[in-house]
């Protein structure tokens, strides 16, 4: 359910090897060779469109997904948890598999 491809526009060439691409959520923070990207000829975005902040390919593709990205979040809690201390409670997510170390927890 992940974007498969990310729509950018080149904004800068820095020394004739090295692209600055964005997309509508921001800059990409990371330069890129020709060999990285394909070109495409339909304009889909154009360069007024693009957002002002720096921002990484996994930020993009977790904004754009469907499922909201690659990965996981989880807690380091020790105990059960019951404040807003823990991530998994602070953002309303039942804990996985993954939070308290196989400790038992309360909201499965």
């Amino acid at each position: 359910m992940d974007p498969r491809s990310i729509i950018a526009v080149i904004t800068d060439i820095k020394d004739e090897e090295f692209y600055e691409l964005a997309t509508n959520l921001g800059k990409l923070k990371a330069l890129y060779t020709r060999n990285q990207f394909t070109l495409c000829k339909e304009n889909f975005l154009s360069i007024e469109e693009v957002g002002t902040e720096e921002i990484s390919v996994r930020e993009v593709v977790n904004k754009l997904s469907l499922v909201g990205g690659q990965g996981f979040r989880k807690c380091n809690c020790s105990k059960k948890c019951t404040t807003k201390m823990c991530l998994c409670k602070s953002v309303n997510k039942l804990f996985n598999s993954k939070c308290h170390n196989s400790q038992p927890y309360c909201n499965k």
